[in-house]
C-alpha cells in the first residue's frame, strides 16, 4: 500500500507518495430495496475475521484506506460506502434516509453470507454509519460479533434531542453552501487544506479524501460524489436516530473510540463519551474527528486492543 508521507520545504509541505489503493479480491453488487445498487469490496486475509468498514457523512469507505489498509494482513475486510456515496451513483433525494441505510448494511450483510459463508462480523463504523449500525444490531437486522463506532455522535450529557437535532441543522446549513462542483482534484484538495477542520490531515490525506469523494462531470471538471444537498438531509434527520439510540441496548460488544474531547472547535468532538460506562470507551489525544485519517496506527491499536480482550484476532 502506499504509505504517504510529507517533505517539509520552509512553511509548506508537499506530498511526496500519494495512497495507492489496491485493487479489491471481489466486489459484490447488492440491491437495495429501491433498485439502488451498493457496491461491496473485499481485501484481505480470505477467511480471516471478518472486518466490514465504512464511514462518515459525506465522505467515502475509500477515503479511510490509511486507517482501514493496515489491516488487510490480519482480517478479511469487506469495504461499502453508505448509498450516494463514494462507489455507488446518486438515486433519489427522498430515498436518502436513515431507515434505508439500515436496511441496506442488512442487504450487505446477507450477500456477503451468501457469497462467503456465513461468519459474524465486526462492524467498524465512523460517526454517522455508527449509529446506523447499532440500529441495525439492536433491531436484530444484524448479529455482529461486536461493534467499533469512531467518534459515535450521541447526544452529550445535559442535552436533549431538540439540542442534538439544533445541531444537525446548523451542520445542515453549512452542508447546503458547498459547491458541488470543482475544477479539478487538486483544487479542491487546496480546498480542504485551507478549511481549519481539517488542519491536521497531510497533503496525501487531502488527495485521497479528493480522488474518493469527488468523480468526473460529463460537462468538465469533478463534482461531489455525495451532493450538498444529500448531506444536508442526512444531517437535519441522523441527530434525532442519535438521541434515541443507546449503546447498552446493542446485544454485542461495543467499543467507543473518540477524538480528543479538549480540542475546541472538532467537527462532532466526543464530549459525553466519557459518560458511557456501558461501554469500552477510549479516545485519541490530539486528533479531531477525521482520527482514522489524521493518526490511523493509534486508531488501529486502540481498535486491536479491544478485538484481543474479545476473543477476536486476526
Amino acid at each position: 500500500m502506499g504509505s504517504g508521507g510529507c517533505v517539509e520545504t520552509g512553511k509548506e509541505c508537499r506530498m511526496e507518495k500519494p495512497w495507492e489503493i489496491p485493487e479489491p479480491d471481489d466486489v459484490l453488487e447488492v440491491p437495495a430495496a429501491d433498485g439502488s445498487i451498493v457496491h461491496v469490496r473485499r481485501h484481505g486475509v480470505p477467511g480471516g475475521p471478518r472486518l466490514l468498514v465504512t464511514h462518515g457523512n459525506g465522505m467515502a469507505a475509500d477515503a479511510y484506506f490509511p486507517f482501514w489498509g493496515g489491516l488487510t494482513d490480519r482480517f478479511e475486510i469487506f469495504v461499502h460506502d453508505l448509498r450516494n456515496h463514494g462507489w455507488n451513483r446518486p438515486g433519489r433525494l427522498e430515498d436518502h434516509r436513515i431507515a434505508n441505510l439500515i436496511d441496506d448494511g442488512r442487504r450487505v450483510v446477507g450477500a456477503i453470507d451468501d457469497a462467503f459463508g456465513r461468519r459474524p462480523p465486526v462492524g467498524v463504523f465512523h460517526s454517522l454509519s455508527g449509529v446506523v449500525g447499532l440500529r441495525q444490531a439492536i433491531d436484530g437486522s444484524v448479529a455482529f460479533r461486536a461493534i467499533v463506532a469512531f467518534d459515535l455522535p450521541l447526544v452529550p450529557r445535559g442535552q436533549t434531542r431538540k439540542d442534538g437535532e439544533t445541531v444537525g441543522s446548523y451542520l445542515a446549513r453549512i452542508a447546503r453552501k458547498r459547491r458541488s462542483r470543482y475544477p479539478t482534484y487538486e483544487s479542491f484538495a487546496r480546498r480542504l487544506a485551507r478549511m481549519p477542520v481539517f488542519n491536521r490531515l497531510r497533503p496525501e490525506d487531502f488527495d485521497l479524501i479528493a480522488r474518493t469523494t469527488l468523480r468526473p462531470c460529463l460537462e468538465g471538471g469533478v463534482e461531489l460524489r455525495c451532493p450538498p444537498e444529500y448531506e444536508a438531509q442526512m444531517f437535519e434527520e441522523y441527530y434525532s436516530w442519535s438521541s434515541r439510540t443507546e449503546a447498552r441496548d446493542a446485544p454485542c460488544p461495543v467499543k467507543a473510540i473518540s477524538a480528543d474531547p479538549t480540542i475546541t472547535g472538532t467537527y462532532l468532538p466526543g464530549e459525553g463519551m466519557e459518560d458511557l460506562v456501558h461501554v469500552d470507551y477510549d479516545f485519541v489525544p490530539e486528533t479531531s474527528h477525521l482520527h482514522q485519517i489524521e493518526a490511523p496506527n493509534r486508531c488501529r491499536r486502540a481498535m486491536l486492543e479491544f478485538l484481543d480482550e474479545i476473543g477476536f484476532q486476526g
